[in-house]
């Protein structure tokens, strides 16, 4: 047997709350659906550590700074408010010379799960290139996710507005 449901909108039974929305031409939106965005506010370029360690600090009072469906943010670790796969996105402006190298890892529950490098064999001028990081994650409900910087020494990352953002998104 084939059923064929026509609606515009679907709520929750309790509040009443709009849980998705279809427009005339298909397009489905998700209200509720889980999402975090900000950019950085640091002060500039700073040191980068030798080991993976947590970049803190993001901006929650711009209109830059997104967290809707239950997300939750604190002191650089985000929470996964249901179990799903999320894609987690970051991006920070690395400064280095020649033999040295910058990192970007995607933490799980403190354990690194993937890594975006940039390393330099050749030249002695200052290089200063964006490094991203981009990942599918498979979270449990109340999982943390963050990002880490980690790199040789004598380098730097820049961590401030439109240069650095980190983002996630439950895809599925």
């Amino acid at each position: 047997m084939t059923s064929i449901l026509k609606v515009s909108e679907i709520q929750d039974p309790t509040n009443g709350n709009t849980a998705l929305t279809v427009d005339t031409s298909g397009r489905v939106k998700q209200p509720t659906k889980p999402v975090f965005y900000s950019i950085g506010q640091g002060s500039g370029w700073l040191s980068v550590p030798n080991s993976a360690t947590l970049i803190t600090g993001w901006d929650t009072s711009t209109s830059h700074y997104i967290s809707q469906g239950g997300m939750s943010y604190s002191g650089g670790r985000v929470t996964v408010p249901v179990a799903g796969i999320y894609r987690v996105t970051g991006q920070i402006m690395a400064r280095f010379t020649q033999g040295q190298y910058v990192l970007i890892r995607t933490a799980l529950n403190a354990s690194i799960q993937n890594t975006g490098q940039v390393y330099t064999t050749a030249g002695t001028l200052t290089q200063e290139p964006t490094l991203t990081n981009n990942i599918l994650v498979n979270c449990s409900a109340n999982d943390i996710l963050d990002l880490r910087v980690q790199g040789s020494s004598s380098t730097a990352y820049y961590y401030l507005s439109s240069y650095s953002n980190f983002g996630i998104e439950l895809v599925s």
